[in-house]
């Protein structure tokens, strides 16, 4: 037994910051044993897992590009364009609800959070708040 190799305690640390990092792909990788252990232990390595995160990550940064873009061209595209778009943007936002938070240097998003943190103002969509519910289904 090492004792590095343990279950990280989220009630008296982050269990990720220094243990747990995400990949561009999505992807969590251990950057300590207990990180390693956690992952491994709890089985946050499984495939459900992985295609949930990775499909996180693909449709986050699709948002952001798709919002960075309507709002950059909002003077120019028609209206009903714009709120398709946004339309479109608040069921992406929906259900990226059900999917794990995104792992920064900063700390640990929702999508909704990160996107704010890239500067993205949200406050426009009716979208209700992030609820904490991830499931392999």
């Amino acid at each position: 037994f090492d004792r590095e190799q343990r279950l990280l305690n989220c009630t008296e640390e982050n269990e990720f910051l220094g243990h747990i990092r995400e990949n561009p792909n999505g992807q969590w990788e251990s950057t300590s044993k207990a990180g390693h252990y956690h992952l491994v232990s709890i089985g946050l390595t499984a495939d459900c897992h992985s295609k949930k995160r990775k499909a996180r990550a693909v449709m986050a940064n699709r948002i952001f590009e798709l919002l960075t873009t309507a709002i950059q061209y909002k003077t120019v595209n028609p209206e009903a364009v714009h709120h398709q778009l946004m339309g479109a943007v608040r069921d992406l936002l929906q259900t990226l609800e059900n999917f794990p938070p995104i792992v920064t240097e900063n700390g640990v998003f929702t999508a909704r959070e990160w996107l704010k943190s890239k500067g993205v103002d949200l406050s426009f969509l009716d979208a209700p708040t992030s609820t904490t519910h991830w499931s392999c289904d």
